[in-house]
């Protein structure tokens, strides 16, 4: 009887034109996946359904189906990435504003969700291994990455991104330090970020190349979490292509260890490779041809106390 109930429900919906991806609980069984083979070899069907209701927020729910209609992925893959989505959006729901509003998200809301990963279990309640929190933080971070490229999550801001103290089962140190800004403060320094560098001299550079400068050194505090002098100190070939996305390679001079590698959000890494052709016609000291961030005088590169931050100041 119920699979009669079945057969006549889905043909129900086929007369309607209702496709299986169309809905929010999708049924495995009416939807082709790319095929899992079992240890044997032999071709494993796909079973069961994927609650994307379990997904709070609209615009998070949204992104999730897009995701799973456009890229095609493997049942397995969906089942984690629903759940890891499903695990964030809980963790969202508990911030204040409920994660509703994507506009409103920081850093803190990011950091929230990835201890949420780490403190995610399996089926019989023990914690999950940390290789397995670490795909299921993969599979998270590249939903967002597709938003990222899609333009879905365009009104996201950039401080809710990866950072790389977002790792799993890695120590912190180091590398891996950052205060954050606090929210209301990136908020307030957001809204006059064009006021940056205003009324300012810096050797020959003109009014406009000057708040560009400061404009792109606040973007590249404020989405890295670096140290004001680690950010001075940046090559002007600061940034790399990585495994998964762009890279920013930095210098820890704390630690002395340099040449670090730190994964940053697209949006970063188009604002300062939108900064390099400028900064190619700059007339600067000799001394600072190979930073991102010249001097305006003879050294090496901007100062992160007499430059930098008196400006933000």
């Amino acid at each position: 009887m119920k699979e009669i109930h079945r057969t006549l429900h889905v043909g129900h919906e086929e007369m309607c034109g209702i496709k299986p991806r169309d809905k929010h609980i999708w049924d495995l069984t009416r939807i082709s996946l790319p095929s899992i083979q079992s240890k044997s070899g032999r071709r494993r069907a796909t079973r069961g359904t994927i609650d994307f209701t379990a997904i709070s927020q609209p615009w998070l729910r949204e992104l999730a189906l897009t995701w799973a209609r456009d890229t095609d992925p493997t049942a397995t893959c969906l089942r984690d990435t629903v759940r890891v989505t499903a695990m964030a959006s809980g963790r969202l729901a508990e911030r204040p504003g409920a994660g509703t509003d994507p506009s409103r998200l920081g850093g803190a809301d990011m950091d929230t969700v990835v201890d949420g990963v780490r403190a995610m279990r399996r089926g019989d309640g023990e914690v999950m291994a940390r290789g397995s929190q670490r795909n299921m933080a993969h599979n998270w971070f590249n939903l967002l990455d597709f938003g990222r490229r899609t333009g879905l999550m365009n009104g996201v801001p950039t401080a809710f991104s990866r950072q790389r103290w977002h790792d799993i089962g890695h120590d912190d140190d180091e590398d891996n330090e950052g205060k954050a800004v606090p929210e209301p403060v990136i908020a307030q320094l957001d809204q006059h970020v064009n006021s940056l560098g205003a009324g300012t001299t810096y050797g020959r550079l003109t009014a406009a190349q000057i708040g560009q400068m400061f404009r792109i050194a606040y973007i590249v505090l404020r989405d890295t979490g670096r140290r004001p002098g680690e950010v001075c100190s940046l090559y002007g070939t600061c940034v790399k292509d990585g495994t998964d996305g762009p890279d920013l390679i930095w210098d820890n001079h704390k630690s002395k260890r340099h040449r670090r590698r730190l994964p940053i959000a697209e949006e970063t890494a188009t604002a300062i490779r939108a900064w390099l052709p400028v900064r190619a016609t700059l007339d600067v000291p000799t001394e600072s041809a190979r930073y991102l961030f010249p001097a305006d005088h003879a050294q090496p590169h901007m100062s992160s106390t007499s430059n930098f931050s008196k400006t933000l100041r």
